[in-house]
């Protein structure tokens, strides 16, 4: 017999020794200790508290995406709205300067399409209050610290104001 012949023989001597060994002395599962169970039923109920955080953060950025959406559409409808606005002045400053261009290069016109919902914001409550104060001979300042709103948002509303009468 050569070594090599001889190591595996010795080899699977001993492994099959180890094996006889272990299914002698196979006693079962190994006995918990008393402080085991508890310590899982702990750790199960840090996991079921864990879930139900996790799907109330869940649940919340859901609504804070749909909230986020909503005033992101809000947004752009106020957009909208200024531009419309913005376009109505310079148009009206157009009209008064005999319909030549502006001496300043005008700012890029967007068409907007105006609904229903702008058009009665532009007859609102707030701006005949406001055309109110101006009549009684108020000046901007006053009309804007009284109505709890900025002097440019007066002008604003002034100039179209003076539309809305012309118009109506």
């Amino acid at each position: 017999m050569d070594f090599f012949t001889y190591m595996l023989g010795l080899s699977f001597l001993v492994g099959a020794g180890f094996i006889i060994y272990s299914l002698i002395n196979f006693h079962g599962p190994r006995p918990q200790s008393e402080a085991e169970p508890a310590a899982y039923a702990r750790l199960e109920d840090k996991l079921e508290a864990f879930d139900a955080t996790l799907s109330e953060a869940d649940s919340t950025l859901a609504e804070l995406d749909d909230k986020s959406k909503s005033v992101l559409r809000e947004l752009d409808d106020k957009y909208k709205e200024l531009l419309f606005l913005y376009n109505m002045i310079d148009d009206k400053k157009a009209m008064q300067t005999g319909g030549n261009p502006l001496p300043t290069a005008p700012a890029p016109r967007v068409d907007v399409v105006v609904d229903d919902r702008t058009k009665r914001r532009l007859q609102s409550p707030r701006l005949q209050k406001i055309l109110e104060l101006q009549a009684s001979g108020l000046n901007v300042s006053e009309i804007a610290k009284k109505m709890g709103m900025g002097k440019g948002e007066v002008n604003l509303i002034l100039e179209l104001g003076k539309d809305v009468r012309r118009n109506a």
